[in-house]
């Protein structure tokens, strides 16, 4: 393992920022370590933009021919601020970051945006429309499904479009915990925290404001007559506004309290 590292060591540069990010690192003890590395990842995503987006381009026909006629919707989700996301990943610095394991680009999980639109649904419209509540609301298990049934809308993951992959797709941040040893302690032997705590400065990657993914929403039921599809068509157009809805006002990833993961979709 250390000879691998040495040898990554003296690349140039990277074309896989995930891969940067698990195998560049030759010591975390080392001075401005998680700076190098980040400095490395951002500019590995540039490197990436011409294989990609030929892969892109192959996705989006992909999952045209999945679904019959009509039975998708299509939407842009632009980041308006920093987005955290996965950062309980694993990571050589604390601080994770969700990246696609084939091109190393950032990407928006389908699981997460799922999750976040059932758990508007039924903290939100689940307050007036009791059929919208989670384990008892017959259109909560509908879309999403449960233990028993599939829900009827796939999510897929949001692929990052190819004109927001360059060199300020990815930004370095810093957090800066005061008081870790408060925060680190169990119950029984918490220590109190204090003005004399010394600051603990923490690297970690964001996606940049502006960046645009592609997002598409499908529903594989099969229509036998006009009136079935378009029963169809509106459910995806009512599970679109239930996400644009939910992105609205809660976010995606990590920190939203503190303004990251603000995104806008339109469709």
């Amino acid at each position: 393992m250390l000879a691998r590292r040495n040898c990554l060591q003296d690349l140039p540069a990277g074309h896989h920022a995930g891969l940067m990010l698990d195998k560049y690192l030759r010591s975390a003890s080392e001075k401005d370590a998680a700076t190098r590395l980040h400095d490395a990842a951002v500019l590995a995503v540039a490197q990436t933009s011409e294989a990609y987006a030929l892969a892109f381009a192959r996705w989006q026909t992909a999952y045209g021919a999945c679904y019959p006629t009509g039975q998708t919707r299509r939407a842009i989700i632009t980041t308006q601020d920093r987005l955290a996301i996965g950062l309980g990943n694993a990571s050589p610095f604390e601080v994770g970051l969700t990246l696609d394991h084939t091109y190393g680009l950032p990407f928006l999980p389908g699981s997460a945006l799922k999750g976040l639109a059932a758990a508007h649904a039924s903290q939100a419209w689940g307050v007036n429309e009791a059929r919208w509540k989670e384990k008892t609301g017959e259109y909560h298990r509908f879309v999403f499904g449960d233990t028993a049934q599939a829900g009827c809308i796939d999510f897929f993951d949001a692929w990052i479009r190819p004109e927001s992959v360059n060199g300020t797709t990815l930004v370095p941040d810093v957090t800066t915990p005061h008081h870790s040893a408060y925060y680190s302690a169990n119950d029984q032997d918490q220590i109190p925290a204090a003005d004399w705590d010394s600051p603990v400065p923490v690297s970690f990657l964001t996606v940049n404001k502006g960046v645009k993914f592609e997002l598409v929403l499908g529903c594989d039921l099969l229509a036998e007559s006009p009136a079935e599809r378009d029963t169809i068509c509106g459910w995806l157009k009512l599970v679109s506004e239930l996400l644009c809805e939910a992105l609205k006002h809660r976010g995606l990833g990590g920190k939203t309290s503190s303004g990251y993961g603000m995104v806008e979709l339109k469709y």
